[in-house]
């Protein structure tokens, strides 16, 4: 059976505003007449694009559940799911329901997904943490022994200097470590992907969830798996990425590549677009979807600005001659459709 041909843009960004529309007024007889007739246009090309349509804007509503049950609220059903309204309709005479209810159901969304994420990701970490960085921010740390420590965005760490050993926890994100050197003792970087240890260097961590990975810039830095007894000695440029019992070297870097985020940069060569772009979207608030597999997994080379992540998004964008629709805090990034032979282009 052939694939079905591809969602146009422009209906999907329309359809994207109707299931937003009608999740906030799904009983308003007068807005379901309305988009019915926007239906029957082309029912086939923009049936697809509803379907596609409430499958994206049903990746955020996951988190809104996850805070909902949380909070002890009660979560409003999809207005496809939810039965009709019972009783007499609305008569013409009465109010019309406000038209900026998309909006609140918006702003309701930015909620959910703010709370869901200081809940389940960034907030309690914080809390445990000796010093920690918001989004977009990237903080330089003394430490009382003359080690320095430089947080990457939304990061966090505790700290532990004792006189046999000193212990830093990176509880999320990356930091990038200067380490004094001690031979009395050493400085060592617990996460829950694994641990770093050295006496004296400078390396890079990044945990993720249950893995980490270590970039050795200078010296040599011993690294451990969480549930192994194994251990690895990475030189300077070496790389290994550490996950349950593994130990998995990877391409070597060179310090510019390694400390490339230091300076504001973000430096990719032959990145997949999706991959790109998530790192990105770490510098800023929200999320940014790439729609389309193909496009998701198109190569992509270049140096991009990560102290203003909307202007390096943009220059991305403008790259590629790709659009975004922005709603809220979700960003969809598409290739815009080819216009046919002869017409004029937007």
């Amino acid at each position: 059976m052939p694939a079905p041909p591809p969602v146009d843009d422009d209906l999907f960004e329309q359809a994207v505003h109707w299931v937003l529309r009608l999740d906030a007024a799904p009983a308003d007889p007068d807005l379901q007449r309305e988009q019915a007739a926007w239906l029957a246009v082309d029912p086939a090309q923009r049936g697809r694009a509803l379907a596609s349509a409430r499958q994206l804007l049903g990746l955020l509503q996951a988190p809104a559940a996850a805070v909902g049950d949380e909070l002890g609220i009660e979560a409003a059903a999809p207005a496809a799911a939810r039965p009709a309204a019972a009783g007499p309709a609305r008569p013409r005479g009465g109010p019309r329901p406000r038209r900026w209810a998309p909006y609140a159901a918006a702003a309701t969304l930015v909620l959910a997904l703010v709370s869901g994420s200081w809940l389940q990701l960034g907030g309690l970490d914080r809390l445990r943490s000796d010093a920690h960085t918001g989004i977009g921010e990237i903080r330089r740390l003394a430490l009382p022994d003359g080690s320095v420590v430089t947080l990457d965005t939304d990061s966090a760490v505790s700290v532990r200097l004792q006189p046999h050993r000193r212990t830093v926890r990176l509880l999320r994100g990356r930091a990038y470590f200067a380490v004094a050197h001690d031979p009395r003792r050493p400085f060592v970087v617990d996460s829950a992907g694994g641990s770093a240890r050295v006496l004296g260097t400078r390396f890079d961590v990044r945990v993720e969830d249950d893995t980490a990975q270590v970039d050795v810039v200078e010296g040599r830095v011993a690294v451990a798996p969480p549930a192994g007894p194994a251990e690895a000695v990475l030189a300077a440029g070496e790389r290994a990425w550490l996950g349950g019992s593994t130990i998995r070297r990877q391409a070597r870097r060179t310090p510019l590549q390694i400390t490339a985020w230091q300076r504001h940069q973000l430096v990719a060569y032959n990145t997949p677009l999706a991959q790109l772009v998530d790192e990105l979207a770490r510098y800023r608030h929200g999320v940014v979807h790439v729609r389309g597999e193909a496009l998701r997994a198109l190569p992509v080379s270049g140096a991009f600005n990560i102290a203003d992540p909307e202007a390096g998004l943009q220059v991305l964008l403008d790259s590629l001659q790709l659009k975004a629709l922005r709603l809220g805090p979700l960003t969809v990034v598409y290739r815009p459709g080819t216009p046919p032979a002869g017409a004029p282009r937007k």
